[in-house]
């Protein structure tokens, strides 16, 4: 007898018990049909795949190559219970107790099916693990749906390293034409508790592979789907949600692999793919935007900061995130809230770096001259308010940052405060030979500011200094802001000075009207916005480092000289972003309180 759809569909009953017996071409159409038959759950339809998927039937692992008829009807009965996850949630969920109970069973199949050996000698041809591949992946993914049944796949042992071996050879499954999405990264994604390290580690041994190899392979997924044509939205959906999970942990090797296999260059491109085409109204559009905005949002500060955000700029950040705007009213006023974050707190923040303003200077100008349409769109939704800040900041910070290009960086002039020649240029002075940081224009110079202003304390502390950021950066991958970005910063430091002058001399007076002018430190706190400027007493001041970190040393030398000896000139603390913490910095001028003295840029 040939079984037919139409067949099936006339005698459904019929269909099913012959399935149960054994019958391979009913056991075929009923695997892929059975959901569009209202009865067919009452008629008995799980049942049949739970009896031909019966722990008792499960051939004892082996590794001698068997009869693919062996397996027939059990990967027919993986394809069938990979169905379920079409019905409604509420059905899923009344199925859990059956789906619990066949569970081994099903896990025993499966684990035959495709063993740990992913190289022959195995039980299945490796011209026929495709079809296993995807048998396996439908049926987890689709029982994994159950919140009961999850549980008890993660906590069977092997089951998250099959998860793995499936996503590995994810690349080689074929899919049929009715799915769209990469079943395997999404059954990994859906088994992964992204900050459990044990199961992270699971995943690097089973793949038997480097944490490195599974990075590279998981960002090459998400780019080719982001650059295939037309754009892969279910697959940028998927490969973005396991790479979140993946990255989750820091304290697994995972995370530092996806920073340098260069995940947030991929995901930033990802996000200008999935939403360049504004008349798309697919609701996957509105999804795979706020994962990847939320993956850019958390780990964009992660290490120090400027270096991931400055990746993103020119990755294309601004050009995806006004490609957001004309998608807000797809989303929950929370979901818009992160994006817009990313354009008023993180990327403005950090436009206090040379290389972040310089970045943001040239995304902006792609915006402006290749999306014209895209940035009149953009000042006219709901993120206006938001994007004009930006854009006057960015303004403003370009002038700053091109000022500073022409004066071709400041000069530090000789350390001697009491040295004639302080305006010789840079070039012309001569490095301290211990710290590698202080300038003198003379070898005189160097002796009488180590007689008068105590430099040989601050030597060493500066040099101990150097020799911790260096081993602290081999340790944690993080790195320092060039010479450039802390130039700048200065350079940002001395013009906001000046600026504020006036606000500043006012509050000095306000707040401490007993407390001479020349003994007040300047403090500038850029991590928040706007900035906050504050002025504090010499002889109140505090080490604005930790006694921990690398620079508490050099801190403390240069307030004790500098209260020995106020004449040196005064002090200005810098605060600037630097990851999820921030980083202070102290610049000694000139008095800037007498109205004679200029600071020098």
């Amino acid at each position: 007898m040939e079984v037919t759809e139409q067949y099936f569909r006339k005698n459904p009953q019929k269909t099913i018990a012959s399935a149960r017996n054994e019958s391979l071409p009913a056991c075929a159409v009923v695997a892929n049909l059975w959901q569009v038959i209202p009865d067919a759950i009452s008629l008995g339809v799980l049942d049949v795949f739970f009896h031909h998927l019966s722990e008792s039937k499960a051939p004892l692992p082996t590794t001698t190559e068997v009869d693919d008829a062996v397996f027939a009807l059990p990967v027919l009965s993986l394809l069938g219970l990979g169905h379920i996850a079409s019905l409604p949630s509420e059905q899923v969920s009344a199925l859990g107790d059956r789906i619990m109970e066949a569970w081994p069973g099903i896990f025993e199949w499966c684990f035959s099916l495709y063993p740990p050996s992913v190289s022959p000698p195995s039980v299945v041809r490796d011209e026929k693990r495709d079809s296993a591949t995807r048998a396996i992946s439908f049926c987890w993914f689709s029982i994994a749906q159950n919140p009961r049944v999850r549980e008890s796949m993660r906590s069977t042992p092997g089951a998250i390293e099959l998860a793995t071996r499936l996503w590995v050879r994810e690349d080689t499954m074929k899919l049929p034409s009715e799915v769209m999405f990469p079943v395997p990264s999404a059954l990994l994604d859906v088994l992964l508790i992204p900050q459990q390290s044990k199961m992270l580690s699971q995943i690097v041994q089973a793949s038997e592979a480097s944490p490195s190899h599974i990075a590279k392979l998981a960002v090459a997924r998400l780019t080719a789907a982001s650059t295939a044509t037309p754009v892969d939205l279910y697959g940028i959906k998927y490969h973005t949600n396991l790479i979140f999970g993946l990255t989750c942990n820091p304290d697994h090797p995972l995370q530092g692999a996806l920073f340098k296999a260069k995940v947030i260059i991929a995901t930033t491109k990802s996000l200008v793919a999935a939403t360049k085409d504004v008349d798309n109204k697919d609701p996957l559009i509105a999804f795979s935007m706020v994962r990847l905005c939320t993956y850019l949002k958390t780990f964009l500060e992660v290490t120090d900061g400027f270096r991931f955000v400055s990746q993103s700029l020119n990755a294309g950040l601004l050009v995806g995130l006004a490609y957001c705007g004309t998608r807000l009213s797809d989303v929950t006023t929370e979901e818009r809230d992160v994006i817009t974050s990313l354009i008023s707190s993180v990327v403005s923040r950090y436009l206090v770096y040379h290389s972040v303003i310089r970045a943001a200077k040239t995304s902006m100008h792609t915006v402006k001259t290749d999306h014209l349409i895209l940035y009149a769109k953009v000042f006219d939704s709901v993120l206006r308010q938001a994007w004009e800040s930006f854009q006057a900041l960015l303004d403003d910070r370009v002038e700053n940052s091109d000022d500073f290009d022409e004066s071709e960086k400041p000069d530090h002039g000789c350390a001697n405060a009491e040295c004639s020649g302080r305006s010789v240029p840079r070039e012309s002075l001569m490095k301290c030979a211990g710290c590698q940081s202080v300038l003198y224009c003379s070898k005189t110079c160097q002796i009488a500011d180590w007689k008068r202003g105590d430099h040989k304390s601050v030597c060493k502390a500066l040099k101990q200094n150097a020799e911790d950021e260096k081993a602290a950066a081999e340790q944690t991958g993080e790195t320092d802001p060039s010479k450039t970005d802390r130039s700048f910063f200065q350079f940002l430091v001395m013009r906001d000075t000046q600026i504020r002058f006036d606000d500043l001399r006012q509050q000095a007076l306000r707040k401490f009207p007993k407390e001479p002018l020349t003994s007040m430190v300047v403090k500038i706190d850029y991590t928040v916005l706007p900035p906050i400027f504050t002025v504090e007493p010499l002889s109140k001041v505090k080490n604005p480092y930790l006694p921990s970190s690398n620079g508490y040393a050099s801190g403390e030398a240069i307030i004790r000289q500098f209260r020995r000896n106020p004449g040196l000139g005064s002090l200005i603390f810098g605060c600037m972003p630097a990851g999820r913490s921030k980083t202070w910095w102290m610049f000694t001028f000139e008095n800037i309180w007498s109205r004679e003295v200029t600071l020098r840029h």
